[in-house]
């Protein structure tokens, strides 16, 4: 189970990460033919990368709702609206340059939480599937 979980979220990175990195490049000029200029194209970007940690993100999320560890997931989701309401609110007194560093920031953050709560779920399974079982079948 473990293993087709780390190859099911290495394919997800595999196909996220290229298609961001294929609209990366390829910003300005679907911007231009939309009117957009040069700041609207960095805050894209940004919100480009910002939905890749967010899709790896939910895919963690999913898995700590399998396992059952509502606490960490919840964990997880708080750190990331802290986080994006913090830097959001930040990045608008910065100005117009700056928008998107929350979403950006509050994804990674909650990526990071959800990759190391998996991972230790993961290590523990075995120990949690069964001891968690009662001796005296109730």
């Amino acid at each position: 189970m473990v293993r087709a979980l780390r190859e099911g979220l290495g394919l997800l990175l595999k196909v996220q990460g290229i298609f961001t990195a294929l609209l990366i490049p390829g910003a300005e000029r679907t911007l231009r033919l939309l009117g957009l200029g040069a700041v609207q194209e960095g805050i894209f970007q940004i919100a480009l990368l910002g939905t890749f940690l967010l899709v790896v993100f939910l895919a963690l999320l999913m898995v700590l709702h399998y396992l059952d560890k509502r606490r960490d997931a919840m964990r997880c989701c708080a750190v990331f609206a802290a986080v994006n309401a913090l830097v959001s609110a930040l990045s608008i007194a910065a100005g117009e340059r700056w928008f998107g560093y929350g979403f950006l920031f509050a994804a990674g953050a909650g990526m990071v939480m959800a990759a190391l709560s998996v991972n230790r779920h993961l290590h523990n399974l075995e120990r949690d599937t069964f001891c968690a079982q009662s001796i005296f079948g109730e």
